[in-house]
């Protein structure tokens, strides 16, 4: 039987493959015999590591991508009349609570996108990021919900504990509550 061997020529690059017992093997030549030229080595060892690109690279990208996102939206917004009228009467040094949720509601679609860009760019599913679309509302969900009601109480308690935070005092009492 003879053995087939087929190179495919891209650019300056050379990518061969060679029958082996498991499949094609392939190796890929740049044309310097297998060394690089010392930038772009040096470059590899900064950007590049075993899996691909470096998590902090990732994580540099998401965060430039999340940032160019919320100014993007915001300009789009920005450009509605009514919108525009809005915001120029939301004072800065107030937070009421349209303009919290406003502000937070830009970030919100930007991270979301981000992560969704991320994904599609890592070639990743939700899973791969701790959020399983069959398990959206499992036991785990449950827990953290659990979990979080109950820091939020602890947090809450202590400061009112401590003076910062008070429900006031009952505005009826209790036989004109219940009528």
């Amino acid at each position: 039987m003879a053995v087939r061997r087929e190179t495919i020529r891209i650019a300056e690059t050379t990518i061969a493959t060679e029958p082996a017992a498991s499949g094609p093997q392939f190796a890929i030549h740049d044309g310097h015999d297998g060394a690089l030229p010392p930038f772009e080595r040096a470059l590899h060892r900064i950007f590049l590591g075993p899996d691909g690109l470096r998590p902090i690279w990732r994580l540099a990208a998401a965060v430039a991508l999340y940032n160019l996102l919320v100014f993007v939206i915001e300009a789009l917004l920005a450009t509605n009349p009514a919108i525009w009228a809005w915001m120029r009467t939301q004072s800065r040094a107030v937070l009421t609570p349209g303009a919290v949720l406003f502000s937070e509601g830009i970030r919100v679609v930007a991270v979301v996108a981000t992560g969704d860009l991320m994904r599609r760019i890592e070639n990743r599913s939700l899973a791969d990021y701790g959020l399983p679309l069959g398990a959206a509302f499992g036991k785990r969900f449950w827990q953290g919900a659990a979990y979080g009601f109950t820091l939020l109480t602890v947090l809450m308690a202590s400061i009112a504990g401590l003076g910062g935070f008070s429900l006031g005092r009952v505005a009826r009492d209790a036989t004109a509550a219940i009528r």
